[in-house]
């Protein structure tokens, strides 16, 4: 809409000057408008040749959008700041958020809107949000990879990793050392991967009673010492007893 470009009154004719001189102005200025319009269309690269004052247009920039969020990369520095224009490319991609100012990144509305998305953006979240829980547990509900983000403070929270290795047992990789010596959470961690006993805190992965109560999960025996050791003949006999009664 040319209406919404520039209003007529700002253009800027000298006064005095007769309506047909405006009318010049106007036809020349619009016409580039028209023709520049048609190559958005085409392409929002377009907006790389672009004048500051459509760069600076929101509409524009919404339009270009609809193609591609990195139209708003192209953007005067106001429109950057958007909150509208910022979520519209959040929900296009998450990872839009490494692209956006940093007061941005701070906001949780938008960075809820980008991990929704994405759950890697909640990399690009600034260190208040990485340690915001609810929002970590959004992100590690698509994946427990998230957890590798997230503040010091959450990787020691028991409760959201005893949830956290039921969906996987390698999320444990990224559980403090006092929750890697956790009986609980390194017993559920097991069970539901044995990889996970290579990371469990080296005590625990030592303690026969701890080993003991892995009995019936026959692919962890490999993690439990050396070929020769008592320890790891006990557990395999423990299996072996299972299977053959």
């Amino acid at each position: 809409d040319v209406g919404d470009l520039e209003p007529l009154g700002s253009l800027p004719v000298p006064e005095g000057q007769p309506i047909d001189f405006l009318l010049v102005f106007v036809m020349e200025k619009y016409c580039h408008f028209d023709l520049f319009m048609k190559e958005l269309q085409f392409s929002w690269r377009a907006l790389q040749y672009a004048s500051p004052a459509f760069r600076a247009n929101r509409g524009i920039i919404r339009m270009a959008m609809h193609q591609d969020w990195h139209a708003l990369e192209l953007a005067s520095p106001e429109l950057r700041k958007d909150r509208e224009l910022v979520r519209m490319a959040l929900e296009q991609d998450g990872l839009a958020l490494e692209k956006v100012v940093l007061e941005v990144r701070n906001e949780r509305p938008l960075v809820l809107a980008a991990v929704q998305q994405n759950w890697q953006a909640l990399r690009f979240a600034t260190v208040r949000l990485r340690g915001d829980r609810d929002l970590v547990w959004v992100a590690m509900e698509q994946s427990v990879d998230a957890l590798q983000f997230a503040a010091p403070p959450l990787r020691a929270d028991r409760a959201l990793f005893l949830e956290a290795v039921q969906k996987s047992g390698l999320a444990l990789q990224y559980a403090s050392e006092g929750l890697r010596a956790d009986r609980e959470i390194a017993l559920k961690a097991a069970w539901q991967n044995s990889k996970a006993l290579e990371l469990i805190a080296q005590d625990l992965a030592k303690d026969p009673a701890f080993l003991k109560n892995l009995r019936g999960r026959g692919e962890a025996t490999r993690h439990f010492g050396d070929w020769d050791s008592d320890q790891r003949r006990s557990a395999e006999k423990d299996v072996f007893d299972m299977y053959n009664p």
